[in-house]
Formats: C-alpha cells, structure tokens, sequence
C-alpha cells in the first residue's frame, strides 16, 4: 500500500491507489513510508474527501456528491455524513429523496438502512416521514409500510437488547476476509437495523406518526408493536445460537485476543492472539494422528515416500496435494516458507498432515480445510505441532480424551 501511495503522490493526475481499504490504514502506511522518504508521502485522494473534492472543478452540489459516491473508499454510513454534513439542506433532500425512488418499498434492506444512517445523526423522525410520504419528489411511500420499516431500524429497541452484537463489528484498519464480508451481509440482510446508535422510546416514534396520518391512529401502536415483537424473537434466537462466540469475545481481557477457530489458528502470535483449551487440544490431537501415522503398520506406502525420499520430493509431493488433493489457495508468503524449509522432519509432518486428511473419512470438512490453511500459513502452528508430538504428557492427554468419548 505504501509504494502504492508513493506512485500516485509521485504521480497525482496519472495514478490512483485503490483497493479493500480504508483510511487508518493508509494513515498507518503513510506514517511507515514517511519515515524512509525525503518528502512524505499523501494519503490517497479516494480515502481523503478533501483531496478528492480538490479535484473535482464542477460546482454543482449533485454532481459533487455523485463524484463522493462513486469514488470515495469509506464505510456506506461515513459517507452518508459527508454528505449530510457537507452540502446544503436542499441538495441532501434531493439526493436522499432520489435514493429512496430507487426502492420499491421502505421495507427493502438498502431503504432501512438509509432511514437508520439519518436517524444516526438526527434523530429527526418529522424529517424522515416528510421525505419519504410526503414530498413531492420523494417516493410517497405508504404510511403503513413506512411504520414497519421504521421499527426495523431498532430506533425504539432499548440498546441493550441487542448490545451483544457489538461483537461482529468491524476493526477499523485491519483487512475484510471473504467469509467476514460474507457474514456481515447476512447480518444486514437478518438483522437490518444493527448499526443504529440511537433510540427513541416506542411512544414517541408512535406520537410523530399519529400527527402525520392521524386517519391510521388506531392501527400505530399495533403495527409498530408487532414489529419489535418479532425483530426481539429473532434476536433472542440468535443470541442463543451464537453463545459460544460471545463467550470468546468476554476472555479477551488482558491484552489476549480470543478467535473462532479459523482466525485463531491463522493468526495465533503467542502473545496478543491467544488459544483456548479446546483449540489447545485440536492442535494436540493432529499431533496424535500425525504421531499415529508414523507408527501405523497400514501406512506403509506412505512412509517409505516420507523416509526414503529427498526433502525436494517431499516438497513436489506436496504441491501436488495442494493443488490436485485440497485444493488450498495460499499466498505467496507461505509458498515461500516451504521452499526455505531445510528440516526433512519438519516437511514430513506437513505432508503426513495432508495425507491424512485426504484418506480419512470426516464431516468436518470445513474445519479441517480452515486448519490444514492456518498450519500451512502460520508456521507457529506447525512449531506446536511438532512440539505436542514430542510431549508425552500431551499425548496421553489425548489418549484420554478419545477413550473418554
């Protein structure tokens, strides 16, 4: 990202950084570049609204504002206040007003989330019937409609109810990963109204809807009840289902992070990024199989390619596992560490572990892809692997554990 920024500071009307990024991490690219630079480095022009808007010599307020939604890099809701907070009242009505036409119902996931973002920073619920019943350029949506969609923003949810989910929030400045930017979509397509931060009591929301469509003042209430009823169904639901995540976001304490197992085995450290017991004994209980394979009379085939082989073989076998076998994508990083590897013991414990998975029978297909990725990626992984296959106090752990089950 640095050399990135570097070209297009070099080169400002002829390059242009973009990407899956966001602005404190070219905050943090720029502070690293700067330092080995005779002249600092800019931020890049689609993270920095200012710069951007430097660029752009048309004056109209709309087309400002287009040029700010195509090419600005920023979260859906920071560029919502950009635009609130920067361009004239008119110009934001118009722009909101078109945005909803786009919508065939107030109820549709992308309407609610544009009332929860003006709800955000006004609380302005007057505003929001007018633009979105009333106004003549607006979408003149049913006022029923208009009621339900509005529950769906959790505005009269009281924030504890659904304070739990703080835990799915992003990082600011770390890396979107195919299956987190997966999750969160399914999240706002279940859970639409998540990312409201602001709350008004149930009465109130039913009081400004009463004065505008007095003729609906029977049905408010119910309409608006029978909404929160439901959204708090599923949120119970789901609270229970992700009982075992929550329960790892409350032992990150102490300067130790605690992961669902595909992050934790990923991105284990040591030291800031810790392990639980359960994620301790998966790694010991590849150790166990691995150890198992080395003595398994039926695996004979197996050894001889593993102890009568050059290191060399050993790594082409392994490619070919990886492409033809498991079909991993790793990056180029781990492909490097492979080919430094000069320990034969170290390769055969990576190829055994491919080997195994590929002539075992399991439904947790899943989960040993995710592993097979992080051993493979993380090379502490592969350290304590091979340290628990030496531990036989670890071993009997394991042994334990087996009869137990």
């Amino acid at each position: 990202m640095a050399i990135a920024m570097l070209i297009e500071s070099r080169f400002p009307k002829a390059a242009l950084v973009s990407g899956d990024i966001d602005y404190l991490q070219c905050v943090k690219a720029k502070q690293w570049a700067d330092q080995y630079l005779s002249s600092p480095i800019e931020l890049p022009v689609r993270v920095h609204v200012d710069s951007l808007l430097n660029r752009i010599n048309d004056k109209n307020e709309l087309d400002q504002i287009a040029a700010i939604e195509k090419w600005l890099i920023a979260d859906a809701e920071d560029i919502f206040r950009l635009i609130y907070e920067r361009f004239s009242r008119e110009a934001f009505v118009t722009w909101f007003c078109n945005h909803l036409k786009t919508y065939s119902s107030p109820n549709m996931v992308g309407a609610v989330k544009l009332f929860t973002y003006y709800l955000n920073l006004t609380n302005d619920i007057d505003g929001l019937i007018n633009m979105a019943c009333k106004t003549e350029t607006g979408p003149k949506y049913l006022a029923s409609d208009l009621i339900r969609a509005i529950a769906g923003t959790w505005i009269c949810l009281p924030p504890e109810k659904f304070s739990f989910m703080d835990v799915f929030g992003k990082v600011p400045g770390h890396p979107h990963i195919v299956e987190r930017q997966l999750g969160t979509a399914m999240l706002d397509m279940m859970f639409t109204g998540s990312e409201i931060k602001t709350y008004i009591p149930v009465e109130e929301v039913a009081k400004k809807f009463k004065t505008h469509f007095p003729e609906l003042s029977s049905n408010i209430d119910t309409l608006l009840q029978g909404e929160l009823e439901r959204i708090e169904q599923k949120l119970s639901l789901f609270h229970f289902r992700i009982a075992h995540v929550l329960q790892l976001a409350e032992q990150n304490t102490d300067g130790k992070t605690y992961m669902a197992d595909e992050d934790a085995f990923l991105y284990y450290d040591g030291d800031s990024v810790a392990l639980t017991e359960a994620q301790e004994l998966k790694i010991k209980m590849v150790a166990y199989a691995i150890n198992r394979f080395f003595t398994d009379v039926n695996a004979d085939l197996f050894k001889k390619v593993l102890y009568m082989q050059p290191i060399e073989y050993l790594k082409r076998a392994f490619a070919g596992y990886v492409y033809e076998k498991q079909n991993l994508v790793l990056t180029e990083e781990a492909w490097q560490r492979v080919v430094e590897i000069d320990d034969i013991h170290v390769m055969r414990v990576i190829l055994a572990k491919l080997i195994i998975d590929d002539i075992s029978e399991t439904d947790d297909h899943k989960v040993e892809s995710d592993f097979r990725k992080a051993m493979l990626e993380n090379k502490k992984i592969i350290e304590k692997i091979i340290a628990y296959m030496d531990d036989e106090q670890a071993m009997n752990e394991v042994e334990s554990f087996i009869d137990k089950n």
